[in-house]
This record gives C-alpha cells, structure tokens and sequence, in this order.
C-alpha cells in the first residue's frame, strides 16, 4: 500500500499568481510529493483556472477540474454562495474523490484556499 496527497485549491476569479505558488509550495512543504492539484470545473478557463495550470506544470503536478463537491466539509466559506454547497471548495473537492483531510483550508494572501488531503492506494 502507498499513499498519495494532493492540494485541494479554491481562488478567486482574479487571483494573484504568487497566492498560487505559495499554496503549492505549502502543499509540496507538507506532504513531500503531490499526486494532483484538484479545483472545480468552473475555474477551467477563468484566468486563474489557467494560471493553475501552468503553475502545475512548472512544479510537474496535474491540475484536475471537477465538477461535485462533497455535501460536507469541514470549513465554511463561499461555496455556500457560490454553488448553493456548504463547505469549502478547496476541502469539498479533496473529500469528494476520496481524499481524507491532513491539513485543514488555508488561507494565502487573499485570493487563495487550499487544503491538503491523502488517500492510501494499492500499488
């Protein structure tokens, strides 16, 4: 059995690139590796969707969009307002696709959350 972590991330429609890449660099402090940076799909071509992206590449990380959230998570935040979810986006996307939370939502500056989640797998 292994294990995998990956970051959970929830920003801004103008989200300041450093935001992100200190997130990332957070996730990658805390965990040692990351198997993927998960989002929702609504960010996918939203500029800061896209700034993910290349901010995934240059660490060598994925970036999933996906499209559920988790109906509970432990943080509270805009998801509430935004896609009528209570929770965090950067938790709910974790705990959806089966990652357990190590580290709780985060903020970094003020345009991004994140939290870092981990999941066994067997080899």
């Amino acid at each position: 059995m292994g294990s995998l972590y990956a970051l959970g991330v929830g920003m801004r429609r103008r989200v300041r690139r450093q935001d992100l890449v200190t997130a990332v660099r957070w996730g990658l402090k805390e965990a040692g590796e990351l198997s993927e940076i998960i989002t929702i799909t609504r960010k996918r071509d939203q500029p800061s969707g896209k700034a993910l992206v290349e901010i995934g590449r240059r660490f060598g990380i994925p970036v999933r969009f996906v499209e559920k959230l988790a109906d509970h998570t432990p943080s509270d935040s805009r998801a509430r307002d935004l896609l009528g979810a209570p929770g965090s986006v950067c938790e709910g996307v974790l705990i959806t696709h089966g990652y357990e939370i190590v580290r709780p939502k985060r903020t970094f500056g003020n345009t991004v959350t994140a939290a870092l989640g981990w999941k066994r797998y067997r080899k």
